[in-house]
């Protein structure tokens, strides 16, 4: 069976061993200097291009091509040296003109070989759409980092949010209210303070002692004796903000 063998004086370095094209493959040893490979079943284009991409692969060696099937010339006998198995041009102009020849079928179907297709990135979802799928933590983090400008209509929604059953979304709205400064219908917040969830009461004291003036007070003071420790410390700590203001 035809076969090829590669020699180099210098060893194979490794990133040369793994960019081998099969079916090529070292000669173990100390020093691996010696490319080995059998052609059998392989066409003589594909044989080309091996002969090609191992050439590119592995620089300054000499490859020797064997074919034992090659019926020897007239007066030769055996013994003598197998000549090449296939005539290359003598001419220089010819030759350069077949070389060019074989890369060009080389690169132009290596070209055709389109890398495979990257599935594109799923769209990120949105504040609104995040919402309405109860994922609370993450729709905030979205104008957290990307403060949005809300038309009137919108901002006139995340202030229903207050009076929604769903304790997480009424939370939602507090920390948007307190993110974004709003202090208009800071009365829509003091109702919240006689929520049954202690975390609603403690964001609307947040929010009284941020915006709300000396008149919410009364509405605080009820509050610091609240049964929830946490809650009692939040109001203690509004309280003495009020009354600075």
């Amino acid at each position: 069976m035809p076969s090829l063998m590669l020699i180099r004086a210098q060893r194979l370095q490794k990133s040369e061993l793994q960019q081998l094209p099969h079916p090529c493959v070292p000669i173990e040893g100390a020093h691996t200097k010696i490319v080995y490979a059998e052609l059998d079943g392989i066409s003589l284009r594909e044989q080309f291009k091996m002969i090609y991409r191992l050439g590119q692969v592995v620089r300054g060696a000499e490859i020797v091509y064997h074919d034992p099937s090659v019926p020897l010339p007239e007066g030769s006998h055996v013994g003598t040296a197998n000549p090449p198995r296939y005539a290359y041009p003598t001419d220089k102009t010819q030759a350069h003109e077949s070389e060019d020849v074989i890369d060009a079928e080389i690169l132009e179907e290596e070209a055709s070989e389109s890398p495979p297709e990257v599935p594109p990135e799923p769209p990120k979802p949105d504040f609104w759409s995040l919402v309405d799928e109860g994922e609370y933590d993450a729709a905030y983090k979205i104008i957290e980092e990307t403060p949005p400008e809300w038309p009137s209509h919108q901002r006139v929604k995340i202030w229903t949010f207050l009076d929604e059953p769903d304790e997480g979304l009424v939370i939602l709205a507090c920390r948007i209210v307190l993110l974004l400064g709003w202090r208009s219908n800071i009365i829509r917040i003091k109702r919240l303070l006689q929520h049954d969830s202690s975390t609603v009461r403690i964001h609307a004291l947040q929010i009284i002692g941020e915006f709300a003036g000396a008149s919410m007070l009364p509405a605080v003071q009820l509050l610091r004796n609240d049964p929830v420790p946490e809650v009692s410390i939040a109001a203690n700590t509004c309280y003495q903000r009020l009354k600075r203001r």
